[in-house]
């Protein structure tokens, strides 16, 4: 076995990537949301890994949900053929192509934010009529 030097940023990125990935893999029955569930991995990180940015236990939680997601849905953005304004998705199961301009993407994006911070209200609503009914 090598020795591992602990200061290795590349050693410490692999078992953080490792760890959120074993928590996804662990919580992602318990969130019916996936942006809580890397909500929650982030915390996890940040707590348990010491992560000690926001921003970097997002892009880790990301990351892992990402291979994750890999194993049943083993797509990928084919980087050769996109640019910075086209992304190009390919779904090797089925051999389809998907392209996305930016802007498509930024609306898909706004829609998704839109739909989760509605949620919550939607929810209580719907609460709140069930009580009364």
């Amino acid at each position: 076995m090598l020795p591992v030097d602990p200061r290795d940023e590349r050693v410490i990125r692999a078992a953080r990537h490792h760890a959120a990935l074993q928590y996804i893999e662990l919580h992602e029955s318990k969130y019916l949301d996936q942006e809580q569930l890397i909500i929650a991995c982030a915390a996890y990180l940040m707590a348990e890994q010491r992560v000690d940015d926001t921003f970097k236990a997002h892009e880790l939680a990301m990351a892992a949900l990402a291979s994750y997601q890999a194993r049943s849905q083993p797509a990928w953005v084919d980087i050769s053929t996109s640019t910075s304004h086209v992304v190009r998705v390919v779904n090797p199961v089925t051999q389809q192509v998907h392209c996305f301009t930016a802007a498509e993407l930024v609306q898909i994006g706004e829609r998704e934010a839109q739909e989760r911070a509605g949620a919550p209200f939607q929810d209580e609503r719907r609460r709140r009529h069930r009580k009364t009914h």
